[in-house]
């Protein structure tokens, strides 16, 4: 069965915005539109997923549930599954550069 991928709203946003810093402040259109096409992919390859997901320890020791991710490059993004509903919540969208703080912890519980 089919499940259905849904981003929060703060999920969202880091998206836009990193799509935004790489379009103005790198002065790449070219990478924030693969960036977006990337994420998409992986957002169609998650939606049919059978078997086994990749368990994002860190971050699953940071908000005290377990949580998956999907790399791309140097990114990804992070969710949990809602089995109940038949979906997946992507909750972090982050550059492996970026620190986890509490912001990462209101994100997270914004799934609930």
């Amino acid at each position: 069965m089919a499940f259905e991928v849904v981003f929060t709203t703060d999920a969202a946003e880091r998206l836009e915005k990193t799509a935004n810093y790489l379009q103005y402040t790198c002065q790449s259109p070219k990478l924030a539109s693969e960036l977006y096409d990337c994420v998409s992919a992986e957002i169609v390859k998650l939606r049919t997923k059978t078997g086994f997901h990749i368990v994002d320890h860190a971050v699953s020791d940071f908000v005290g549930e377990t949580v998956y991710r999907v790399r791309m490059g140097r990114y990804k993004i992070v969710y949990k599954i809602d089995e109940s509903n038949n979906r997946y919540v992507v909750f972090l969208f982050m550059h492996e550069s970026q620190n986890l703080d509490v912001s990462v912890m209101r994100d997270f519980e914004s799934t609930n």
